[in-house]
């Protein structure tokens, strides 16, 4: 019988661990207001897990955010795996290289699903012209099997990317 309960409850445990780990985005830029706007989707316990890992907060990320120094750090940590690149072949002349945008953390909401919504803004320097690029490569470097999408929006049109590991920055083309 305790075999029996044994087995049940290893079951049971490795049935809430999951092999696949996803997070989600949806930006949209705005013309008139020169800004980007996003929304990032990610799973509470993953990202907390992460960041405990790397001894960057202690217990709950809900908790730890509200300290402001964490919110700040978390605020970094997004825009180094979240990103825009407005001239990823350095077409522009008056750049030398990459013009890579900075995102504002605004705020975030933790849902009682458990995932944690990540609400970012910018002011962009100038108008997009053309192609810029995007990388969203969040948790890649601790999930292998992790996979990342973004949804841009732009003049009422939607375009979907799929970010993998093999393949962590898209090109998106305004027109």
């Amino acid at each position: 019988m305790r075999l029996l309960f044994i087995v049940f409850l290893g079951a049971y445990i490795n049935s809430y661990a999951h092999e696949t780990y996803f997070s989600f985005a949806e930006m949209e830029y705005n013309e008139l207001s020169g800004k980007m706007e996003a929304t990032l989707t990610a799973t509470a316990h993953d990202l907390e897990k992460y960041y405990q890992k790397n001894g960057k907060i202690k217990g709950e990320l809900s908790k730890a955010l509200l300290d402001s120094s964490v919110f700040k750090m978390f605020e970094s940590e997004l825009n180094n795996h979240f990103y825009i690149d407005l001239d990823p072949f350095g077409q522009n002349s008056t750049m030398d290289g990459a013009e890579m945008v900075i995102f504002q953390l605004e705020g975030y909401e933790f849902e009682l699903t458990g995932l944690v919504r990540f609400y970012l803004s910018c002011q962009l320097s100038r108008p997009i012209e053309s192609t810029f690029g995007i990388t969203f490569n969040l948790l890649m470097d601790t999930y292998p099997e992790q996979q990342n999408k973004l949804t841009f929006i732009h003049r009422e049109k939607k375009a979907t990317f799929v970010f993998l590991p093999s393949n962590q920055k898209q090109f998106i083309d305004i027109h």
